[in-house]
């Protein structure tokens, strides 16, 4: 008996891994309506990795920059953040349905300026969460690195209000600017095929 549970215990290392899919790496543009931002837009580009995937978890990494601007001041600001992600997923067959809880960690800047010209820079910390959910749809071409595209629906926890309104010399209202959003993602892995995805 003893023996069996220490073949479990030497065999089930290479049980997992077999199962552990290699990591990925993906570039990503979103887009985010909020009312009070100027064109209603802001904007984020992304690139990360998904870590490993092994059953419903394949955790990822990103560095993001996003930019926007109020819409009634020149108030521009740019931030850039690290994300940190879980992600998960709900149903996988040709595609998979996946849901993103992430949690960001960066710096924001901010710009305006006065009746003179002059211009004022302020710096501030950030943190937030964002959620999305999506799809993920494998490629099916013959190529030497399996691609993946992916949509998503973001509810974006980002929120430049503060920032903005400690260098807001005009007092104008600026509401938060947490928004929603839509994502497009393209990601590869480093895994070489010499034939077609098999359906």
């Amino acid at each position: 008996m003893k023996n069996i549970y220490l073949l479990l215990i030497l065999t089930s290392p290479f049980f997992v891994f077999s199962q552990v899919s290699g990591p990925e790496i993906f570039a990503e543009y979103s887009v985010f309506y909020n009312s009070d931002l100027k064109s209603s837009v802001n904007h984020k580009i992304t690139a990360g990795s998904e870590l490993f995937s092994f059953k419903y978890l394949c955790p990822e990494i990103e560095i993001a920059y996003t930019f926007g601007a109020h819409e009634n001041s020149k108030i521009p600001f740019t931030s850039f953040a690290f994300g940190f992600s879980p992600k998960l997923i709900l149903q996988e067959e040709k595609s998979r349905w996946v849901f993103i809880p992430k949690y960001h960690l960066g710096k924001i800047t901010a710009e305006n300026f006065d009746t003179n010209n002059n211009i004022t820079t302020y710096k501030d910390k950030i943190n937030f969460w964002s959620f999305a959910i999506g799809l993920e749809i494998k490629s099916n071409h013959n190529v030497s690195n399996r691609e993946k595209w992916g949509v998503y629906l973001i509810y974006n926890g980002f929120n430049a209000r503060p920032t903005m309104n400690k260098i807001n010399f005009e007092q104008l209202k600026i509401n938060n600017t947490q928004s929603i959003g839509l994502s497009f993602r393209i990601s590869t892995n480093f895994k070489r095929v010499d034939k077609e995805y098999p359906e």
